[in-house]
Parts: structure tokens; sequence; C-alpha cells
């Protein structure tokens, strides 16, 4: 029964492949005609450009003869490579070989040296083996190779336009062929003779599955399967190698199968039916391994190397009874890929190289997933790394087969992939092994980066791309070596500083993958460090080492930062490693605040002191390198500055007070100092600005906590003493600047204006502070109360004169009248006439109330009859004054102003004034006041208008 499935199988699948191969076919023949037709006209070209050579007796026929033969062998090897076996093929292949042979009695100039003709094709696989044709007819001229043939920088290139001068220059043969795998096992499928390659393939399998079924049922003994399938074996081979001149590719084809097959029947004998030592299984393998070499590199044709190594690695696999030791499995595929190592030497076949690669990782991954014990650990560790070795030495011999005037050709997906997958296994199988895993890491490292700088010695600069590879794969193997013998904090360290090594190399050398390598590894190193940070605590080991990740970072940001005129990106680079590093350092700054400190009070002080050392860094690194966004990093001294003092503001304390604040508070202020001594260098305005500011504000706040502190402390009773504390600070920080600026000293030599605008919230504070203080009755305890000789009414006085002075400091460093300055000038101005207005009704009423020991609250106040007429008359002596100004000045200004105050003083009389007064008061206040309107209009009338000058007088009363 299961005969007849497999019969019905195998004619259903022949029923639907059998159309798809027809068309295949079809398209094939036309393909392979249109470029027979094309190497026919160029093979015409050619003759023709060889007709018109010049004539010369000295030459005999033989060069005549060889190039003849140099081009049938052209030919030849075309129509054979493409499987052409059609008759239009033929006959334009025999009527050249006529008309060449017809012009033998001419003789020519020779060439001045053999041409590749195959460059006339783009086919790879055709000028590949043109080229190894060459090599075996002159065997000693590849049979040792020159490391030094690379230095020549005059290296030999065939002269295409001596034959054909349209004729377009042949693409570099090179490994960086982005066709995948698959690809080129599907294009090697259908080219040539597709038919003959899925028969052969179908006759492996059906031999395969004949064998497994007859085992299975017991259909014939085993030693008549062995013999029946080496016997046939045998005479596939023997049909194939009698075809390869009549048929080269289907014979060729015939070789593979029969190959194939061989490696089944040795297999099946060793391992099935035990009819065979394992050395004498062995040594036949070695033996068909050795043929199958010979033969391919006899007919050097690439289809009999793949499809033998084919057959070899799918033959334990298709015999497979789930048993069976893997040494043996692996010792066989490693006997394989040495094979291919040994065809590299004469013949570099890249296709075959992949077909070992994918070949050897895949069934070792597929067989890893399943069966892989720990108890297997040394045993696959060994053949990990002999399949290292082996791939990374096809590496070197496929680079050495093709010559290049700069650079030896790399194959990346043999360089790099075997290492990556050797790193993922490692992994796998490195589980509960201790540190042997990480020593052997280190070990396959080491010997990558000898054999990087053994390229590199070697091959000089024709060896840099070859060498740097090897080095990055050997680094790479030492970054696994870490954490698998190191904790993650510890890998997370060493890989920032094995980043930032990279990424330094990289950039000197110009190479923008491994710098890439380097940053990558820089910032997985941080995200491993940070990912657990928000639910554990590092250890205090692990936060010791933090800075080296800063180191790190901040390195890595300036390194690119210097080159980022070579790349735009290099500036965004800069900012993410710089983003990168100011967070890590947020996050270690607590934790190790926490190691340092001796008491919670002290905590302040080691934060302090980290963020001094770590600014003090910043600077003096962004400084060397010129780079200004580290630069601004030291603007977090006067954010932790603004920090602390605001907590002893609103606590009263005294940031002076404790031992370790009196070190640390002049360092920070000094330090705060000198950063701004030199931000005139810096080209933006707004961030010199910005320094300056910052600095005098931090400046202003220590100045502010310590007044705030000495006034907690004052004894009860001495409240008012308060705002003359406060006032007389604001006025010493005031006339420090003014005196520096009229002396001409830094910084209001330069940022005078500035300074001035930044202390315009200190003014606006001093005006709220005033008018507070004002309300108070300026008693103090055991104090007697004098007029203008009390510590109130001086700090009115003084805050008056704070103002003028910022206004007369600000006015001189202004240099260009625009409307901003217009109008803080003159808001200054008037707000320093209504203080001082203020002020002055301020002093009169207390002393009004001292001198007539009124309660000092306001219904009292109010209702006094002494304290309004008194104020009634007050403010017409002030109108009185405004007024005999204006006529000395002749100012309409100030004789509007006075006008104003007598407006006042007017409305005050009728609507306060006149009720609730007794008759003496009310007289008093309006006759004192009529007469001194009176004696205005007498005096000093309007005075008339004066257009000349009329800006000029605008302007004078602020400037």
């Amino acid at each position: 029964m299961d005969t007849w499935i497999l019969i019905g199988l195998v004619f259903v699948f022949l029923l639907v492949l059998a159309p798809i191969l027809a068309i295949i076919a079809i398209n094939r023949t036309g393909r392979m005609q249109y470029q027979i037709s094309m190497l026919n006209q160029k093979v015409s070209s050619l003759e023709a450009q060889l007709l018109n050579a010049k004539y010369t007796p000295s030459i005999s026929v033989d060069s005549v003869t060889s190039s003849q033969s140099g081009l049938d062998e052209i030919q030849n090897t075309h129509i054979e490579q493409e499987g052409s076996e059609s008759l239009s093929g033929v006959d334009a292949k025999q009527d050249r070989q006529q008309e060449i042979s017809s012009m033998s009695h001419v003789t020519y100039l020779p060439v001045e040296k053999e041409h590749d003709l195959s460059d006339t094709e783009n086919s790879p696989l055709i000028r590949e083996q043109t080229t190894h044709e060459n090599s075996l007819n002159h065997p000693l001229s590849n049979e040792s190779i020159n490391p030094n043939r690379f230095d020549n920088t005059q290296a030999q290139r065939v002269d295409a336009n001596r034959f054909n001068q349209n004729q377009p220059e042949t693409k570099q043969n090179t490994a960086s062929d982005d066709k995948s795998i698959f690809n080129h096992f599907f294009s090697w499928l259908m080219k040539g003779n597709p038919v003959a390659k899925i028969g052969i393939l179908l006759l492996f399998l059906g031999v395969a599955y004949l064998l497994n079924y007859s085992v299975q049922n017991e259909i014939i003994s085993p030693q008549m399967r062995l013999i029946f399938s080496a016997v046939g074996c045998l005479a596939l081979l023997g049909t194939g190698w009698w075809l390869r001149n009549k048929k080269a590719l289907f014979g060729l084809i015939l070789q593979g199968g029969a190959i194939g097959c061989l490696y089944i029947t040795i297999f099946a004998a060793f391992k099935l039916y035990t009819m065979m030592p394992y050395g004498m299984a062995f040594a036949f393998m070695l033996l068909i391994c050795a043929a199958s070499i010979a033969l391919a590199l006899l007919q050097r044709t690439i289809s009999l190397a793949i499809l033998a190594s084919i057959g070899g690695y799918l033959a334990p696999i298709l015999l497979s009874t789930g048993g069976g030791s893997h040494v043996i499995l692996f010792s066989y595929y490693l006997m394989l890929s040495i094979g291919i190592l040994v065809i590299s030497v004469w013949q570099a076949w890249r296709p075959l190289n992949l077909v070992g690669m994918v070949m050897t990782y895949g069934v070792a991954i597929l067989w890893g997933l399943d069966n892989y014990q720990s108890d297997y650990y040394l045993s696959c560790q060994l053949f990990i790394i002999a399949n290292l070795v082996v791939f990374n030495a096809l590496t070197q011999l496929f680079s050495l087969r093709f010559e290049h005037s700069k650079q030896l050709v790399v194959d990346n997906t043999l360089l790099f992939v075997p290492p990556f997958i050797s790193i993922a296994l490692q992994f796998f199988i490195s589980e509960g092994e201790g540190l042997l895993p990480a020593f052997i890491s280190l070990i396959v490292g080491l010997l990558y980066l000898i054999t990087g700088l053994q390229v590199h010695k070697r091959y000089k600069s024709a060896g840099k791309n070859m060498a740097l590879a090897n080095i990055i794969i050997g680094a790479g193997f030492i970054t696994l070596a870490i954490p698998l013998a190191l904790t993650f904090e510890w890998t997370s360290i060493i890989w920032s500083l094995e980043g930032l090594l990279i990424l330094w190399f990289g950039l000197q050398q110009n190479q923008k993958k491994m710098a890439a390598i380097g940053s990558l590894l820089i910032v997985i190193s941080a995200i491993t460090l940070l990912s657990d940070y928000p639910y554990l605590y590092w250890s205090r080991s692990s936060t010791y080492m933090v800075p080296v990740l800063l180191i790190a970072c901040f390195m890595a940001g300036g390194l690119f930062h210097i080159r980022r005129k070579e790349d735009s990106n290099f500036t965004l680079f800069s900012y993410g490693f710089l983003i990168i590093g100011l967070v890590t350092w947020l996050c270690w700054l607590p934790l190790f605040t926490d190691i340092l400190s001796w008491s919670r009070e002290s905590e302040g002080f080691i934060i302090l002191v980290l963020v001094v050392i770590s600014v003090w860094f910043w600077r003096l690194y962004a400084i060397y390198i010129n780079w200004v966004p580290l630069l601004l990093c030291q603007s977090i001294l006067w954010i932790a500055g603004y920090y602390y003092l605001g907590l002893d503001f609103l606590n009263d304390q005294n940031p002076m007070g404790r031992g370790e604040g009196s070190l640390i508070w002049p360092v920070v202020l000094g330090s705060s100092i000198l950063f701004v001594i030199h931000a005139y260098k810096l080209r933006d305005r707004w961030m010199q600005r910005i320094l300056h500011s910052a600095n005098l504000w931090l400046i202003l706040a220590f100045i502010a906590t310590q007044v705030n502190w000495f006034v907690s402390i004052l004894p009860w009773g001495m409240h008012e003493m308060g705002y003359f504390i406060y006032v007389m600070a604001i006025t010493l920080t005031v006339i420090v600047l003014y005196w520096l600026q009229q002396n001409r000293m830094p910084p209001m030599k330069r940022n005078g204006l500035i300074y001035w605008y930044s202390m315009t919230p200190v003014a606006i504070g001093l005006i709220i502070l005033s008018g507070y203080a004002n309300l108070e009755d300026g008693k103090l305890t055991f104090w007697n109360y004098i007029p203008l000789i009390n510590p109130l009414d001086e700090a009115g006085l003084f805050s008056i004169a704070t103002l003028v002075l910022i206004r007369k400091g600000l006015s001189q460093k202004i240099r260009k009248v625009t409307a901003v300055n217009f109008w803080v000038l003159r808001g200054l101005l008037v707000v320093t006439i209504a203080l001082s207005a203020y002020w002055f009704n301020g002093i009169l009423i207390r002393a009004i109330a001292d001198f007539a020991e009124l309660n000092w609250n306001y219904d009292t106040l109010y209702d006094s009859r002494l304290v309004q007429t008194v104020l009634s008359i007050s403010w017409a002596l002030a109108a009185l004054v405004c007024i005999i100004i204006a006529s000395i000045k002749k100012n309409r200004i100030w004789w509007f102003m006075g006008a104003g105050i007598f407006a006042c003083v007017i409305a005050k009389l009728f609507l306060i004034d006149i009720y609730g007064q007794g008759g003496i008061s009310r007289a008093i206040s309006f006759i004192g006041v009529a007469l001194l309107i009176l004696i205005v209009g007498y005096f000093s009338p309007l005075p008339p208008k004066d257009t000349k000058g009329k800006v000029d007088k605008e302007i004078q009363p602020w400037v």
C-alpha cells in the first residue's frame, strides 16, 4: 500500500511540475538563443579588430592559433555554462572556427598580454570560471599568492578598448552581492539545464526514501541494498564523466547526484546497518569528499561542488532515526566544511561557501533546540570554535582569490554571520557553566583580534577592511565575555568603556559603522544600568563605578561634537549622549549622596560638593572642545544653589551657620562668579545675559537668606528694625553695583545694562516692602519715636534713594533710546515720586499720632481733625513748592503737578474735611488752602508755552 502511495505522489508531482518545467524550458531556450547571437556579434567585432591589426613577419602562426584556441575556450565556456545544446549555437560555433582557421596563413602583431575576454559578459559565473581556466593553464601564476601585490598602485587592468572602444568596463567581482542565499539557489536551479537539475534532485530524494522504505519493510537484505546503491552511484558517476565533453552540464549534474548518493550509501552502511566500522566509514567519506573536490577542480564547475556538498549535508538528515551521537554528526559536518575550505584554495566559489555555512549552522540550531544537554557543553563548544576557524579561513581565501588595486574583497556574510550565530549559541549553552563560557569567549575574541592584527600587518592598507572586521568581531566576543562573568552593573560599566574606545577608533579611521557600534554599546550600557533604577537601588560598588559611565557618555558626546562638521547627524548624537549623561548623573547623585552622608543635615552639603565637582569638570571639558551645550550645564550649580537657599529661607536658617555650610557656600559663590568671567566669549548674547542674571540672583538669594535669618532672631518688639535691615541690604547691593559701574570694573563694565535690568524685580520687591512697612507705627521697644530719626523712616528714605540710584545707573548704560528703555525709566520715575509722596504722608501721620498720642489704627487716624487739617495744609504747601519750581524753571510740567495737588486738596476739603469737623478746624483748613492758592495765582500764573526744544524738554525729566 505504501508503495502505491509513493508512486501516486510521484505521479501527481510530475503532472504538476511538468508544465511548469516546459514553460521554463521554452523561455530559457529563447533567452539562450538571444545570448548566443549577442556572443556571435561580439566575436565578429573582435575578429574585425584582429583583421585591422598591423602585419609583421616576425610572428609565427602559433600566435594566431593560440588566439583561435582562446576564442574557442571562451565560446565553449559560455555555451557550457548556459547549457545551450541547440543546433543553431553549435553551427555558429563551427562557422566561427572555420573563419578563424581560414586566417591562419596571416601573421599579426602580438598583443601585450593575454586578455580576459569574459569581461564582455556580465555573468559572474562566466568571469569566475574563465579566470580559473587561465589559472589552471598557467599553474605557476596562482600557486603562491604574493601578499605584497596590493602595494602596487599601478595594478594591471584589462584594456578592453583595444578590441572595442564601446565595450563597457567589467564590474569588479566582489562579495557584496545583494542577492540572498535562496536567490542564489533558485538562480542556479533555473540556469543551464533546470529539467536535469530538478530530475537529479528528485532522483536523490527517491533513492533516499526507497532505502528508508526498504529498511522499514525488509524487502531486500541490507547487504544487497548497499551493493545496489553503490553500483548505481558508480554507474551514474561514470556516465556523467563520460558525458563531460559531449553534454558537459548534464554530465556534471549526473556526477553531483552520484556523489550525493554515495554519501548516503556510506552513511547508511555505518549508521543504519553497522556493517562498516567508524574508521573505514570515515575513510570512505574522506575519499568521496576528495574525489568530489578533484572532479570539481578538474572540470572547473561550481554546480558539481554544490550538488556534492548538498548531498553530503543532507545524508545524515534523510537517514536519521532520531538516535546516534552528536559528536559523529558534527565531526562529519566539520569534515565537509574542511572539504569546502580545501576547494577554496583553488576555486573561490562563494555559493558553495554559503551552502556550507547555512547547512552547518542550520542543522546545529535545529539539533540544539531539541537535543542539547549540559553534558554536551564541551563538545559543542569545540565544534563552535572549530567552525569559526574554518569559516574565517574561508573568508581569507576568498579575499585572496580576487585582486583589487586598493582593498581586499571581503565577504561580509561569510565573515559576520558565523560569529553572530556563535554568540547566540554561546548564550544558549552557557547557562549553569560558571565562568567557563566567559573564558572561552575571551579566548575566541583574542584570536579574532590577533587575526585582524596579522591581516593588517601583512597586507597593509589593502587589508584595512578585513583587519577592521576581524577586530570588531574580536571585540564582540570580548564584550560577550563580560556579562558571562560579571553582574549587569559591572557589565554596563565595562561596556561603556569598550564602546567609547570603539567609537574613538571608528571616528579616527572615518569608519562610521564602527562608530555606530561603539555608540550603540554605550547606549545599551546606560539602558542596562538605568532599567532597574526605579525599582531597585544599585549596589554600593556599582554606584562607585557609575562615574565611569558618565565619563563615557560625556566623552562620546564630545567626540561627536568635535567632528560635527563631517556629518550633520553628529550634532544630534552629541546632544543625545549629553542627555543620557545628564539623566544618568541625576539618578546617580542621590544614591551616592546617601552613601557619603553622615546625617540628614549633611545631605545638602554632599550634593553641593558633588554638583561643584561635576560642573567644574563639565566646564573645563566644554571650554577645551568648545562645546557650548555642555558649558550651559553649569547652570545646574545655580539651580542647586537656589533650591537649598530657598529651603533655608523658608526655614529661617543660616546657610553659613553649619560647619560644612561655611565651607561649601564660599566655593559655590566663588565658582558662580568665576563661571561668568569668560561669558563674554559666548557668541549668543542671550546666553550671556542668562548667565550673568543667574549669577546675580544666586548672590542676591544668598544675601536674602542671610538677612532673613538675622531678622528672624531679632528680639521681641524690634519688628520695624527688620524692614530697615532688608532695605539696607538691598541698598548696599545697589551701591556696590553703582560703584563698580562708576569705576568701570567688571562685571558692570561690559554687562552693566544686564545687571540693572536684573535688579528690576528687586526694585519691585523693594517698593512692595516699603509700601507694607509704611503702614507700621515706627515705635520700637525701649525707644522713643523721633520723626526721621528712626529705623522705619530711614528705611523709607533709603528705599527712595535706592530707586533713584537704580534709575540713574540704568540711564547711564542706555546707549540707544528704545520704547522699552523709555517706559522702564519713566516707570521708575513715576514710582519713585509716588513712593516719596506715600512715605511723606506716612512720616507726617506717625509724627502727629505720636504727638497727639493717637492709637495707630485706621479709624482713629481717619476721624482725627488734626490729622486731616495738617494733611490738607501740607499737601497745599507741596503744591506751592511745585509751582514755585515751575516758575523758576519756566516748566509747565511742574506747574501742572502743583495744580494737580491743589485739585486733590480742594477735593479733600469738600469730600472729607467739610464733614464731621468743628467750626474752627474747618475754617483753618479752608482759609489756609485758599491763601496758598491766592499766593500761587499772584506770583506764579501758568507759564507760557515754549515750543523751542520741546522734544528735549519732554525727554529731560527721564534721562
